[in-house]
């Protein structure tokens, strides 16, 4: 990973519960997450990776989760930090998440995986990567995605642009675009260690390949999964237009000190 293309933001007291929230394919780490940082940063400490090629500038980069995962252990390392409360990951943030959870050189006590795509796309990864890619930039220049990409998303009768844009990074460069969906269409977490954490699945009704990757999730942990589907919702629509739901979420799972 070149020199200068990953940054992770600390805020709040580093003494108080630490909660790691990681963004998404296409997103911006403060567009996701300034009304969770508002809400929470009096309270506990928000650990917050910006993705490499996902800055105000277009990069060309060549992305992947496993760099993603270590140098976010390394940040973590290098604080004393050897163990973290909550991890919420969304989309491609979610296999980030998961990878780390599952990596185990950090304890995590309880991931939230939102709208995780864990469904092995095979040979299709690639095309099905160029394609997604290209949706994204079309939200960036206000056009809508294919029909068949707003069905699998849950978007059928929504405006994804309304939905989507206002979470996104501006300048992203389609490489790393493309290079972040194949990150995520491969990953494949059924050849990874069990996941230790307490785990919370949540998407919305509308989602297809999330809806498929519950039942994988299950099967890579020896704990019960809690699940929550947010009816006639799509992909990313509860931290785009709802974020007090994640907050409430997070600060539940923190006060009771379990799922």
């Amino acid at each position: 990973m070149k020199k200068g293309s990953y940054n992770c933001h600390f805020i709040g007291n580093v003494n108080n519960p630490k909660v790691v929230l990681i963004h998404g394919m296409g997103f911006y780490w403060e567009k996701c997450f300034t009304p969770i940082i508002e809400a929470l940063e009096l309270e506990y400490c928000l650990i917050i990776p910006e993705l490499e090629g996902h800055h105000n500038k277009s990069e060309k980069t060549d992305i992947k989760i496993a760099d993603c995962v270590n140098r976010l252990e390394q940040e973590l390392t290098s604080n004393n930090i050897k163990q973290v409360d909550v991890v919420y990951g969304i989309s491609f943030g979610a296999s980030i998440a998961a990878e780390f959870a599952c990596n185990g050189k950090i304890k995590v006590n309880n991931l939230i995986l939102d709208g995780a795509m864990f469904v092995d796309q095979g040979l299709m990864s690639w095309f099905s990567a160029l394609i997604m890619a290209w949706q994204f930039k079309r939200i960036l220049s206000d056009k809508p995605m294919f029909s068949y990409i707003k069905k699998q998303m849950g978007y059928t009768t929504k405006d994804e642009i309304t939905i989507l844009k206002p979470l996104m990074c501006n300048p992203i460069s389609f490489q790393t675009l493309r290079k972040s969906a194949y990150e995520c269409y491969r990953y494949d977490i059924t050849k990874k260690n069990k996941i230790e954490s307490n785990v919370r699945f949540i998407y919305g009704s509308g989602e297809s390949f999330p809806a498929q990757s519950e039942e994988i999730i299950a099967g890579c942990t020896p704990k019960l999964i809690n699940s929550k589907i947010y009816d006639n919702k799509g992909h990313a629509e509860i931290l785009s237009c709802y974020p007090e739901k994640i907050v409430n979420i997070i600060k539940n799972i923190l006060h009771s000190k379990q799922l």
